[in-house]
């Protein structure tokens, strides 16, 4: 055990920001006729919820009215507590973020055709005794492109042999 500095009070409040599960008691001391009298309490501890959100799969790009791919984690969450999931959109990489309902699953499966570009990410929450904390993964970018305009230059009429090959000029702009 180690003392904790000016920690003499009769209650004590953990810093915020612990990092790992940590265990404290108290001393009481009492003296009476210059002699002293101390008693440990039980030990406490606070339980840290631990929680890595893990990663989802990568980004994906789509012409524009595609159906993007189901997304999944590629690296599955861990947490200590209870994890239960949230997926979130945004038109921008840094939010903010909006709450899709009813997408708590692990995986989602975006819906389509998709005119714009979008961001997802998973809101991932590990509950443990009651106390929920959460962190959100880094966010899949659905890049929708639009489709390629195809010209062509009208040519004169052309007969051509059964195989023949004919030459059109193209120009394609995307």
């Amino acid at each position: 055990w180690i003392d904790i500095l000016d920690a003499t009070e009769v209650s004590y409040d953990p810093p915020s920001g612990i990092q790992v599960d940590t265990w404290y008691q108290l001393i009481t001391t009492s003296t009476l006729y210059g002699h002293p009298c101390s008693a440990v309490s039980e030990s406490m501890l606070v339980d840290v919820n631990e929680l890595d959100s893990g990663s989802i799969d990568s980004d994906q790009t789509l012409c524009l009215g595609g159906d993007p791919s189901i997304l999944n984690f590629m690296e599955p969450p861990v947490g200590e507590g209870a994890l239960s999931f949230q997926w979130q959109l945004s038109v921008s990489e840094i939010g903010p973020w909006l709450n899709i309902p009813g997408a708590t699953s692990p995986s989602y499966d975006p819906p389509g055709p998709l005119n714009v570009s979008v961001y997802y990410r998973v809101l991932v929450t590990s509950t443990m005794n009651g106390v929920a904390c959460s962190e959100g993964t880094g966010p899949v970018f659905i890049e929708v492109v639009p489709d390629p305009l195809i010209y062509t230059e009208p040519i004169d009429f052309q007969e051509l042999c059964v195989g023949g090959q004919l030459e059109l000029p193209l120009m394609v702009q995307s």
